[in-house]
């Protein structure tokens, strides 16, 4: 068929395609491959789950929890915490970058399904946070099923199962497949509705609509994946449609039109604002926006292989094997993905360049990924048969030696492109332990409930709260701190002037001092830590320090002062303190030598945490000195000159007001303070 006959047939559709045949053996094989692409792909969300106390990627989790409460008792977005937010972002200048931020997390109408989900869990005595995890696993089993559907109608159980370990394997660019939130329920669902269009064509319309129905609410995003749907409908359905299918398709797209219509009409006398800057770009800038990341997702894409040739070579293979009605298929959805990246090069997103892209390159991945495995089979059954022919059969295989050399050269490139697929595959699994690790530490923060139920019972007055950092707010915002006035602290020296000059303002939350994410003190044998005293007459004795050590065998801390002589600082040991595995408690040190620093490291065993420093009797129920001439320092490469200064100074959480701040609460990861 020439070139001209493929793009005609394409114009006309494509027709829906025949069940995939495969035998009992085969069915079995992909059932194990999708077993295992479940397993692996949901242990990422399982593993973290067990090790955790508050969702993966929280700055983006308390967000989709804080949807869910607002969507409940502040639909309307004009609670007072909103409503402040608002004036903020009105008034805040374009350069403010946070400003994106605060705009689309907090007044963007998003994930309303995700937030049902939420909201019914509660109902059933299921906490939020709890909630989110047991969302996130259902989409992490639903969109790989849905992903085997598809690629089983594609190119049948066997190549269908190849193509699953590849995708379970492989590390997606862009989004990838590694957390799963409502863009990936989205993507899920739009899927599912390729391969019930590609197995039923006209006849999938009613399923169809109620796929756009769920799509459109799952995440922004379901509204551009159920478009696609339409499109993809209205080009695959090759027989003229009956009139109840015209009815589901028209159906399907006034759900889609009322999905972007409902925030804009709703919300219009809001006062919720827009944002006009994302209109005020050339087709220039957004090339010049986007590009680079398309080219870096492709190269990370072909980065996966250590000969990314025999990769393409492979695909070519494949499409090249598959039967025509496949064939015209693939070709079509590459067309489909060609259209997709071409409007994706022309949004612009202000903080993440490539945003539509990296949503995009997964399903055409996974279509990649399938071919790739349609050709590792056909290559298989055609090789491995041959070879079968030539040593058992030789009556049947007789053949002159020029071809029965190529049969040779065709089983040492399926032998070179196995080992490709063997080393790429076990790279890749062990960096699964790797990936489970990352999951697990990234935003790990040890944000404690009682910290915004304490601010609501001080909080009589209902005065605004002040937040320092966005994370902390949507987490404060998730146990409902929006029924009082809220402003965001940025980086804009303006902004923060203006915050300041705000009526009111009567509270401040923040980050820790300690800039890890649990809150607490590192130290190692490695790592030491040095506590440096301003004045030690002035500094109250004995010094209390709490202990945990985090490992199994015996840990013995030792603490020293760098006393000054005339050559240079000599260390005198004060104190030192044993800790069983796993073992905490305080240690007291009394009878400190008059020194400006004093050296904390672990003399054996791994690693010790230090969750509290008092230098006091504990007449206080905080955590850290506040105010009283501490500054904690540690080794950190990435900080300036090699070491980060942790201070305590309250008035430092917030140096251009001029109010007194008293810290209240300094629990797990956030602070919470008072402004007087």
């Amino acid at each position: 068929m020439g070139l001209k006959a493929w793009f005609e047939a394409l114009g006309r559709g494509v027709a829906p395609l025949e069940r995939p045949a495969g035998s009992r053996l085969a069915w079995i094989l992909f059932g194990v491959a999708l077993l295992f692409a479940i397993g692996t792909k949901s242990s990422l969300v399982v593993v973290p789950m067990l090790e955790r106390s508050i969702p993966i990627e929280a700055d983006d989790s308390f967000v989709r929890i804080y949807m869910s409460e607002r969507n409940l008792d502040c639909f309307d977005q004009h609670c007072p915490g909103l409503e402040s937010l608002r004036r903020q972002v009105a008034y805040a200048p374009k350069e403010d970058i946070m400003l994106w931020d605060i705009w689309s997390r907090t007044f963007i109408f998003s994930d309303p399904w995700f937030s049902l989900g939420l909201s019914g869990l509660k109902a059933i005595g299921i906490p939020l946070v709890k909630g989110h995890e047991y969302l996130a696993f259902v989409i992490s089993v639903g969109i790989v099923a849905a992903i085997g559907y598809w690629l089983c109608q594609l190119f049948g159980p066997v190549s269908a199962g190849l193509s699953l370990i590849g995708v379970t394997l492989f590390v997606l660019p862009g989004d990838g497949l590694i957390l799963f939130r409502p863009n990936e329920l989205a993507l899920g669902l739009s899927i599912f509705a390729w391969a019930e269009i590609a197995r039923r064509g006209a006849r999938s319309a009613g399923t169809l609509f109620w796929l756009i129905v769920l799509m459109s609410g799952a995440h922004l995003i379901g509204k551009a994946w159920s478009v696609v749907g339409l499109g993809v409908y209205a080009w695959s359905a090759r027989a003229p449609l009956t009139v109840s299918q015209r009815a589901w398709w028209l159906g399907g797209a006034v759900v889609v039109v009322a999905a972007f219509l409902f925030p804009i009409l709703y919300f219009s006398g809001s006062g919720v604002p827009t944002w006009d800057g994302l209109t005020q770009r050339s087709v220039r800038e957004l090339l010049e926006w986007n590009l680079p990341m398309l080219m870096a997702m492709f190269k990370e894409l072909a980065g996966q292989f250590k000969r990314p040739e025999l990769f393409l070579a492979l695909n070519l293979y494949g499409f090249a094997m598959l039967p025509l009605a496949r064939r015209r298929h693939v070709l079509f959805w590459m067309f489909v993905f060609g259209a997709l990246f071409l409007a994706a090069l022309l949004e612009y997103h202000p903080t993440h360049p490539g945003h539509l892209l990296g949503r995009v390159i997964v399903p055409f991945t996974i279509l990649v990924l399938g071919l790739s495995g349609y050709g590792l089979y056909a290559l298989l059954k055609v090789v491995g048969g041959r070879i079968y022919d030539l040593l058992f059969r030789p009556e049947d295989g007789r053949e002159p030696f020029s071809e029965r050399a190529s049969w040779v050269m065709a089983s040492v490139f399926l032998i070179v492109l196995v080992d490709q697929f063997a080393f790429w595959g076990w790279k890749n699994w062990k960096l699964q332990p790797l990936l489970w690790e990352r999951l697990i530490s990234k935003h790990d923060f040890a944000f404690h409930p009682e910290q915004p139920q304490l601010l609501k019972a001080a909080n009589q007055v209902c005065a605004a709260t002040v937040y320092s950092d966005l994370t902390v707010m949507f987490y404060y915002f998730s146990n409902q701190a929006y029924h009082c006035g809220a402003y965001a602290l940025t980086s804009d020296v303006r902004t923060r002037s203006w915050v300041g000059e705000q009526p009111k303002v009567g509270y401040l939350v923040t980050r820790g001092p300690l800039i890890n994410n649990s809150g607490n003190l590192l130290v190692t044998g490695k790592i030491p830590a040095t506590i440096h005293v301003e004045q030690m007459d002035s500094v109250r004795q004995p010094w209390r320090l709490y202990l945990r050590n985090t490992k199994a065998g015996e840990a013995r801390v030792g603490l020293r002062s760098m006393v000054e002589s005339e050559s240079a600082e000599s260390p005198v040991w004060v104190a030192s303190k044993s800790l069983p595995g796993n073992g905490s408690g305080w240690w007291e040190v009394e009878g400190l030598p008059q020194a400006r620093q004093f050296k904390l490291e672990v003399e054996e065993g791994a690693e010790v945490l230090v969750t509290a420093i008092r230098l006091d009797r504990g007449e206080s129920s905080l955590r850290w000195p506040w105010n009283q001439g501490i500054t904690l320092s540690r080794p950190d490469p990435k900080a300036e000159g090699g070491v980060r200064r942790i201070g305590f100074s309250s008035q430092g959480l917030w140096p251009e007001v001029a109010r007194k701040v008293t810290i209240i609460d300094d629990s797990g990861s956030s602070v919470l303070a008072g402004l007087e």
